[in-house]
């Protein structure tokens, strides 16, 4: 294996791209495989493509969120250094997110949220803001 400093990456480089490649992208498979299920099960004539609202309109993503934030307070609360305040409340953040996608997605399985348009905008918000605030 080829040290990161012969590579010319700095460690924090090489820890952010593990964390992209393992974590975000391999947490997101299950959306891939989807999307894929949804364009086989569609006609072989057809043109249409699944849309981000018939891919994420269910709110998996949600769940995708969950797991990363959850993956960044155990990291977080593994460190053996002294946690910061910055730190702790980037996890005290994080563990809102996850109440908050939860309930979300609970409330889209319930039947009491409808609009499938809306889920997949929320959940990517929901995604996106989460996945850089846990590599804080």
């Amino acid at each position: 294996m080829v040290s990161s400093r012969k590579r010319g990456n700095s460690p924090l480089v090489d820890e952010l791209w593990r964390w992209l490649c393992f974590s975000v992208a391999f947490g997101l498979f299950p959306l891939a495989f989807h999307f894929i299920y949804l364009r086989a099960k569609s006609p072989l004539s057809a043109s249409i493509w699944p849309t981000v609202r018939s891919t994420l309109g269910e709110g998996e993503l949600f769940l995708i969120s969950c797991c990363i934030a959850g993956a960044a307070i155990g990291e977080r609360l593994g460190r053996h250094s002294v946690q910061t305040r910055v730190e702790l409340l980037f996890s005290l953040w994080c563990l809102f997110d996850i109440l908050g996608s939860t309930s979300y997605y609970t409330f889209i399985m319930a039947g009491v949220v409808h609009n499938t348009g809306a889920v997949a905008t929320h959940s990517v918000i929901v995604f996106i803001l989460i996945t850089f605030r846990s590599r804080r």
